[in-house]
């Protein structure tokens, strides 16, 4: 799957700012996204509830954007994923994309960083508020919009592995959409739970997309522990397209 050498689209936020007036947010919003968690200054709510994710698997197609591999679900009454609970107790959102973001060496992946600290990936997964708005696109502009879940990714470590992560990305049809590589995925394939830590500890905060334009518009979840991978499962993202040079980092 091939992709333009984008070098971290430019300089980034301050550039797409500049550059789409409908990416304004990016250079002059207050609230964005991603965001260094200082854990001396977290506070602990007790009136937060655990995260609750719907158990079905989804389908969808699998492409690189040029900066970020982009799963997007494909939606039916059958397969829709919702999440509930957490931070997300007054509305209920529909699972619409995964991100997934790994570097080439480690500390250089990650969006959101820890006590200063990157890390070798990031997985973002993408719902839009379904009890306000009609679709993804209607809801990012909008207040209480959109639902961000974040886990970061290490490379290693074989006790805590997630074998083959890269596996369910992989095992379907290659199509070509508007002379575009496309992976389409079935719904047997994925399992959102697959893609996540197992933990029910979190930290969440009010923020914005990552990418242009940057709305404000997202109450984000970072899981409190990192998902493990094997560098076979990097090697496979990489072939997909992810370079380092790729990703906003």
């Amino acid at each position: 799957m091939q992709a333009s050498i984008d070098a971290s689209f430019y300089s980034g936020p301050s550039f797409w700012g500049l550059v789409n007036a409908d990416w304004k947010m990016c250079s002059k919003g207050q609230h964005q996204s991603p965001i260094n968690i200082n854990p001396t200054l977290l506070l602990y709510d007790p009136l937060l509830k655990p995260l609750t994710i719907s158990k079905a698997r989804v389908s969808g197609k699998l492409s690189n954007t040029g900066q970020f591999l982009l799963f997007e679900i494909e939606h039916d009454s059958k397969n829709d994923v919702t999440i509930s609970g957490g931070p997300f107790t007054t509305y209920r959102y529909r699972l619409s994309k995964v991100i997934v973001r790994v570097g080439l060496k480690d500390q250089t992946g990650s969006e959101h960083a820890i006590d200063e600290e990157k890390f070798s990936g990031e997985v973002q997964i993408y719902g839009y508020n379904i009890d306000l708005y009609r679709n993804f696109s209607d809801a990012m502009k909008m207040p209480n919009g959109l639902a961000g879940l974040s886990a970061v990714i290490e490379v290693s470590r074989p006790f805590f592995l997630k074998t083959k992560y890269a596996s369910p990305f992989l095992k379907d049809t290659l199509v070509y959409e508007s002379g575009i590589k496309v992976f389409r995925v079935s719904g047997d394939s994925l399992s959102i739970h697959y893609l996540l830590p197992e933990t029910s500890q979190y930290v969440t905060y009010e923020g914005s997309l990552t990418f242009p334009g940057c709305h404000e518009s997202v109450t984000w979840l970072i899981m409190n522990k990192p998902v493990y991978i094997n560098h076979k499962d990097v090697c496979k993202f990489v072939q997909l397209g992810i370079f380092k040079n790729l990703l906003f980092s």
